[in-house]
């Protein structure tokens, strides 16, 4: 089993990863929305493009920040 990374940082330097995590969710989540509402409007108007692929490409990019993020958060949490 795999040792988490984050039990080896400071307090401190957890807090403001997280804070800066959470931007970054949410700022990606928001990108990946656009791409699915444009994406799908081209689709309508031009057909299958790669423009329809975009948002199924950086899905599994934002699934790896929210996961890292959850942990981000068990550790600080086990840490009061």
């Amino acid at each position: 089993m795999r040792q988490n990374p984050f039990s080896e940082l400071p307090t401190e330097e957890l807090v403001k990863k997280e804070k800066g995590m959470k931007i970054a969710i949410i700022v990606l989540g928001v990108c990946v929305g656009l791409m699915l509402i444009s994406g799908g409007y081209l689709y309508s108007q031009k057909g299958f493009t790669f423009s329809t692929l975009m948002p199924i490409l950086f899905l599994p990019l934002w699934y790896l920040n929210y996961y890292n993020w959850k942990k981000l958060k068990e550790e600080l949490a086990k840490r009061g």
